[in-house]
C-alpha cells in the first residue's frame, strides 16, 4: 500500500488518511523510539541466559561448511538457513580494525 506523504501539495483534510501508527504494529515512531534497541534486547536475553561475555578471535574459529542432506531434519535449539552461492568467510575488529 502507499500512502502519500504530507507535502505542499496536501489538500485539506487529507491528512485524515495518515495515521500515526504503523499499520504493521499499532505503534506511533515515538513508541518505537521509546523502546530498547535490538542489540539491547538481545544483550538482556544473553544476560539472562548466563551467556559468559568475553572477545572472540575470528581467526580461530572454523567456517562451517555447508552440507547436502536427504530431506531436512527438525531439532529444538537450531535454525537453518539456505545456503546461496558466494563465499564464506569469519572477520573481526581489532582495535577498531577489521581483519580477516
Amino acid at each position: 500500500m502507499l500512502i502519500k506523504k504530507v507535502d505542499g501539495h496536501v489538500r485539506e483534510g487529507d491528512e485524515a488518511f495518515l495515521p500515526p501508527e504503523s499499520v504493521c504494529t499499532g505503534r506511533t515512531v515515538e513508541e518505537v523510539g521509546e523502546e530498547p534497541s535490538r542489540g539491547a534486547r538481545l544483550g538482556e536475553e544473553l544476560d539472562a541466559a548466563s551467556v559468559p561475555r568475553g572477545a572472540v578471535n575470528a581467526s580461530s574459529l572454523e567456517l562451517m561448511l555447508a552440507k547436502t542432506s536427504d530431506g531436512p531434519f527438525s531439532r529444538k535449539g537450531w535454525m537453518f538457513e539456505l545456503k546461496y552461492d558466494g563465499y564464506r568467510m569469519v572477520a573481526g575488529v581489532d582495535d577498531h580494525q577489521p581483519y580477516l
